[in-house]
């Protein structure tokens, strides 16, 4: 396992951790939990992302790990797009809820079989 791996692993567990966290004690959402959530998340996706590039720089991606890779990254967007929404509002909005959840569990689970995909796990 290379030192991508590891981080993203590590990241990936504080994420879903703090997520599960925010998620039980509801709102309002304590900063230094949301904080954490946000970071974590950001610095993984940026780490995945990283690491796909350069698959995609030196060739050694095919079209089917190019094409999950890249549904990884909408996906990712969204849930980042619609966790700034569920902080932003003051009540919950359990569609908005819903959708941060299933685009997490999407971008997570797609992302790891991509990376199987090209062989970086």
């Amino acid at each position: 396992m290379n030192n991508a791996v590891i981080w993203m692993l590590i990241l990936s567990i504080l994420s879903i951790l703090s997520g599960v966290v925010m998620s039980r004690k509801g709102m309002p959402y304590k900063p230094l939990l949301s904080t954490l959530h946000k970071i974590t998340s950001f610095a993984l996706g940026l780490i995945y992302i990283l690491a796909v590039y350069v698959q995609i720089k030196t060739w050694e991606i095919t079209f089917l790990p190019l094409l999950t890779a890249m549904f990884t990254v909408a996906f990712f967007i969204v849930s980042v797009v619609s966790g700034s929404i569920l902080i932003s509002n003051k009540s919950e909005n359990r569609t908005m809820q819903l959708t941060h959840r299933a685009t997490s569990i999407l971008s997570f689970g797609i992302g790891i079989y991509s990376l199987f995909l090209v062989d970086i796990l």
